[in-house]
C-alpha cells in the first residue's frame, strides 16, 4: 500500500487529529495542584534549634498570591505567647517567602509554631499549616516534638507529572485501536478482492 493510498483511507484521517492532539497534551508542561504545600521550610518541622535563626523561609509547591490584599496570613508564636512583630518578604517568584521575626535579646526558649495561610496565585485554592520547632531547652509542660522527617528518596514523582502517564495510556490504547482497526479493514478489503 503506498503513500497516496493511505492518505485516501478513511482511518488515517480521523486518527491522526487524535494523536496529534494527545501529543500535544503529553508533552505540554502541566502542573496539577490541589493546594498550596510547604515543599522546603528552613527550620524544618520538628527541627530542635539552639538559637532563633535571623528568617525563617517557607517555600510552595506553586506560586503564591502576595499582594497585601491576598488575605495571606503568617503567624509566629513563642513559647510565653508575647506577640512579636514579623517581618514578611515574598521572592520574585512567589514560590517562597522569608520571614524575620521580631526578637528580644534573650528569645525563649521552647516550643515555637509558625502557622501560615496562602492562597494559590493559578486558582485561589487555600492552603494552611504549622511548623512547630524547639528553641533551646523544653519548658514545664511542653511535649517533645517529633523527630523531623528526612527528605524522601523513594517518591514515586520524578517530576514527570501523573497527567501526563495518564494521557500516554490512553494514547496508547487509542494507538492500538486504531491500528487494529486499520489491519483489520486492510484484511477484509484483500478477502473482498
Amino acid at each position: 500500500m503506498t503513500i497516496i493510498e493511505l492518505l485516501h483511507n478513511r482511518m488515517l484521517p480521523a486518527v491522526l487529529p487524535a494523536v496529534c492532539g494527545l501529543a500535544a497534551l503529553v508533552f505540554a508542561p502541566i502542573q496539577v495542584f490541589a493546594e498550596p504545600e510547604v515543599t522546603e521550610s528552613t527550620p524544618i518541622d520538628g527541627a530542635v534549634l539552639t538559637e532563633l535563626p535571623e528568617s525563617l523561609r517557607l517555600c510552595f509547591n506553586e506560586p503564591v498570591k502576595a499582594e497585601p490584599k491576598a488575605e495571606w496570613q503568617f503567624n509566629m508564636s513563642p513559647p510565653d505567647q508575647t506577640g512579636r512583630g514579623l517581618r514578611i518578604v515574598f521572592g520574585v517568584d512567589e514560590t517562597c517567602v522569608d520571614l524575620f521575626p521580631g526578637t528580644t535579646a534573650e528569645p525563649p526558649q521552647g516550643i515555637w509554631s509558625l502557622s501560615w495561610l496562602v492562597h494559590a496565585r493559578s486558582d485561589g485554592s487555600e492552603g494552611s499549616g504549622v511548623i512547630r520547632f524547639q528553641l533551646g531547652e523544653l519548658q514545664p509542660g511542653d511535649t517533645p516534638l517529633p523527630k523531623p522527617k528526612p527528605p524522601s528518596t523513594d517518591d514515586a514523582d520524578d517530576g514527570f507529572p501523573v497527567v501526563s502517564i495518564v494521557l500516554i495510556g490512553v494514547g496508547a490504547v487509542i494507538v492500538i485501536g486504531a491500528a487494529a482497526g486499520f489491519v483489520a479493514r486492510v484484511r477484509s478489503r484483500k478477502q473482498r478482492a
